[in-house]
């Protein structure tokens, strides 16, 4: 279908197509990106640009085409390149970032053919009841020395798809390829176009055939074709010039039947360049067409829209609804090095760098800007304008940060273009643990003036790795410091007898951090007795025939306190003062 138009009719949201390249000379000579400009009578003109390149950059595109597959409702452009390649991209409906694209629909299909050998393709949607070769998607496609190819395929295969050389068809001098399937007669069909002639090429799984179709004394300058349903006939429109005037001509025809003159559908007042032809649901014939205006790129060309259904006297014609401008556009945003799964990933204080391009249509005024967010609890933001359509930086943020690329234009409005790209940090190496750090005997309760055993272990050392241990007394253990060991080993243990409570605090410190851990040694000191002595008793009771004597020790200020006491606290019994000697013969 050339390379300045393919067309196709979407009918999950009654959309007609006009797919075009869009060249970006800031990039390079060989790189384009795909338009998709649409029409309905609802919602009138829009355009979109595909958020990839047609094909890699080092590859000329020479051909163009598109078309909507029914068994995924996706939108496929294809485009040939100068090294003999096709490359597909799907996007859904109501998108600009692909599904999935460029990729090859084949990897080497034409390894015997020279470079610039694909003259131009041609895709299209089969139903056909042939198990074989139902409910693809075709490309036919057109070489320079006349061979015609078939390659056909479904997404989920995209990459291998099959690719058939049509033997006993050939079409030497072929400038232009369209083709179609058409349910009437299930065979799938190829329209292909000299300057003046018209060959017809149809097949099926298991035969080719091929005739002429037509001969135009004019010079024809692309062709189209479709089947219409409602009547059941095949349609060739052809775009020709007489070298003064621009004419849209069209051949109704059907296999068996004798081939009909041609029919004038309009004459244009433009210079017409290219064409794409498809049929709608209401038996709507729509021709778009494509002309030069004379305006610097990327204005250089107009869409134009034609329709005109069965009974019509030719078609009526007029330009696309206005579009929007071409707003600036963001082709790459990248950041290097990257890791294993293609994110942006640095160690602390290391730098990456930041690389983009930019289209910006031939505007003179787009600006680029660079917004760095970073991620801490304070928000921080770095900016950086005045920066080039094609550029790159390098930067060392200080923690993990969200890079924002701006672009716009203002003297198209301001609309602007941003993609954002994360710069993540690697983890560290693990934080030195303190396994445990422990007092004995008692879990640190001891007496006054005993001795308690402080023990530790660390673990996930590194070089520069320290731990001290420090002791401190006071409410919380805030007050003074009774014990300050700036070094101690990894594994060890202390032993301290502290006057009062005292918590003592293990911290390990390296280059990754700090951590620590506190453990109480609790002090328990007796109260101490007031002043006096013991005093011994012999106690006896006359009455008791279970214990009518025993002793007694009592600690009293002096010996009559003592009495009474113990008189007191044994009702009944009698106290008779006795020596120390005598406390354990008393009784007899």
């Amino acid at each position: 279908m050339g390379t300045h138009l393919a067309a196709f009719y979407s009918p999950d949201d009654d959309l007609e197509h006009a797919l075009q390249l869009v060249s970006l000379p800031s990039i390079g000579p060989t790189a384009f990106l795909v338009s998709d400009t649409t029409f309905s009578p609802a919602g009138q003109g829009n355009r979109k640009l595909l958020d990839t390149l047609a094909a890699p950059t080092y590859e000329a595109v020479v051909a163009l085409s598109g078309v909507y597959s029914p068994l995924d409702g996706l939108r496929y452009a294809f485009v040939a390149t100068s090294n003999n390649q096709i490359y597909a991209t799907a996007y859904k409906q109501d998108s600009t970032k692909p599904e999935f694209g460029p990729v090859l629909v084949y990897d080497t299909p034409f390894p015997s053919y020279p470079p610039h050998s694909i003259v131009d393709i041609a895709a299209f949607f089969s139903s056909d009841s042939d198990p074989a070769l139902d409910n693809q998607i075709y490309i036919a496609v057109l070489m320079a020395n006349g061979d015609l190819w078939a390659i056909f395929g479904t997404h989920d295969v995209i990459g291998s798809w099959t690719a058939i050389g049509l033997l006993f068809a050939h079409a030497p001098q072929g400038k232009n390829i369209c083709a179609y399937y058409s349910p009437q007669d299930q065979e799938r069909h190829m329209l292909i176009a000299t300057d003046h002639d018209i060959t017809h090429v149809h097949f099926t799984s298991h035969s080719t055939q091929q005739e002429a179709l037509a001969h135009f004394d004019e010079t024809i300058l692309a062709i189209s074709g479709f089947y219409t349903p409602d009547d059941q006939m095949q349609h060739s429109i052809t775009a020709t010039t007489d070298g003064s005037a621009y004419h849209v001509q069209e051949i109704v025809f059907q296999l068996g039947i004798q081939i009909p003159p041609t029919t004038l559908l309009g004459t244009v007042n433009f210079t017409l360049l290219d064409i794409g032809a498809y049929v709608k649901p209401d038996a709507g014939r729509h021709v778009i067409m494509v002309g030069t205006t004379g305006n610097p790129y990327p204005n250089d060309t107009q869409l134009y829209l034609s329709w005109y259904y069965p009974g019509w006297q030719g078609f009526a014609y007029g330009p696309w609804p206005t579009l929007p401008p071409w707003y600036p556009k963001i082709l790459d945003f990248e950041a290097s090095p990257t890791n294993a799964a293609g994110y942006a990933e640095i160690s602390a204080g290391d730098s990456v760098t930041l690389s983009w391009q930019v289209a910006s249509f031939g505007a003179q005024d787009t600006k680029v800007w660079l917004i760095g967010w970073r991620y801490n609890p304070e928000g921080d933001y770095w900016r950086k304008d005045d920066l080039p359509l094609i550029g790159n930086l390098s930067v060392t943020p200080p923690v993990q940060t969200l890079y924002s690329l701006w672009t716009n234009t203002p003297s198209l409005g301001g609309t602007s273009d941003m993609r954002n790209l994360w710069v993540f940090f690697k983890p560290g190496p693990a934080q030195a643990k303190i396994v445990y750090f422990t007092a004995a005997p008692n879990d640190g309760y001891i007496n006054l003036g005993t001795a308690a055993t402080l023990s530790w272990q660390i673990t996930d050392s590194q070089a520069d790795t320290k731990a001290s241990l420090q002791g401190r007394v006071g409410l919380g253990g805030s007050g003074a410091v009774v014990l300050n060991l700036a070094n101690v080993s990894l594994q060890g243990s202390q032993s301290v007898t502290p006057g009062e409570d005292t918590r003592y605090t293990l911290t390990v410190t390296d280059s990754r951090g700090q951590v620590s851990q506190a453990k109480w040694v609790t002090v328990y000191a007796p109260p101490t007795p007031p002043p006096g002595s013991v005093f011994y008793f012999k106690m006896t009771n006359a009455q008791s025939q279970i214990t009518p004597c025993f002793t007694l020790a009592i600690y009293a200020k002096d010996k009559e306190t003592a009495k009474a006491m113990a008189e007191q606290q044994n009702g009944g019994y009698k106290a008779e003062s006795i020596d120390a000697s005598q406390f354990m013969t008393a009784c007899g």
